[in-house]
């Protein structure tokens, strides 16, 4: 482990991150070769930009709340930008994946690096402003929910994975006699609240404390 309980400085991560970056730019390039405007490619490739600098913020180091809060609206605005800058005619459901997941990705590393609640507020804000959008195409409603649906199960299985680390914190505390030091290791009010961004360290097996 290189700091954090998840890991997020391992190179690892990065790789993965890269890897996805790669994929996104594949399929971007792969399905929209009929965009011919140099402005519907230019909001593609800003929006490309900002998550994978916003994800590579996210990676470095955990932030405060306002930092959380201004990261999150600058997801939802990439996001916003790559869907609007696909054109009505000739559109494919993968042409609204890249960005869908890239949102997605931040989304679920802002909640590993302790707001939860701010990264579900920008996940339903996204499905809101996708709804607007599929509007605005003629598509309706349930195109543009159904484009966001996959953010919801992956940010409900983070948050159960983060419970449990919250559940052996606890336990190791009882066990030792300290239940005082498992409510510390593992502060859920401040973390279902958003307010703070806990940094967790590793100690030794399951015991963690906040560093």
């Amino acid at each position: 482990m290189n700091g954090d309980l998840f890991d997020f400085g391992s190179a690892y991560v990065r790789r993965a991150l890269v890897g996805f970056a790669a994929v996104y730019v594949v399929v971007t390039i792969g399905t929209c070769t009929h965009i011919t405007s140099p402005l519907r490619w230019a909001g593609l490739l800003s929006a490309f930009v900002v998550l994978v600098l916003i994800a590579l913020r996210l990676q470095a180091a955990p932030c405060g709340l306002w930092c959380a809060w201004l990261l999150t609206a600058c997801v939802v605005a990439a996001v916003a930008l790559a869907w609007w800058s696909l054109p009505t005619d000739g559109y494919g459901v993968l042409q609204s994946g890249p960005a869908t997941v890239g949102g997605v990705v931040a989304f679920t590393l802002l909640m590993v690096r302790g707001h939860p609640v701010v990264a579900w507020c920008g996940a339903l804000t996204m499905s809101a402003v996708c709804v607007v959008w599929s509007v605005s195409r003629g598509d309706g409603v349930s195109a543009g929910l159904n484009t966001t649906l996959p953010a919801y199960p992956v940010l409900t299985s983070i948050f159960r994975e983060v419970a449990v680390v919250c559940w052996v914190a606890r336990v190791g505390g009882l066990r030792t006699g300290s239940p005082g030091v498992g409510r510390e290791r593992c502060p859920t009010r401040r973390w279902a609240s958003g307010f703070t961004a806990p940094r967790w360290n590793v100690l030794s097996g399951s015991e963690v404390r906040l560093a």
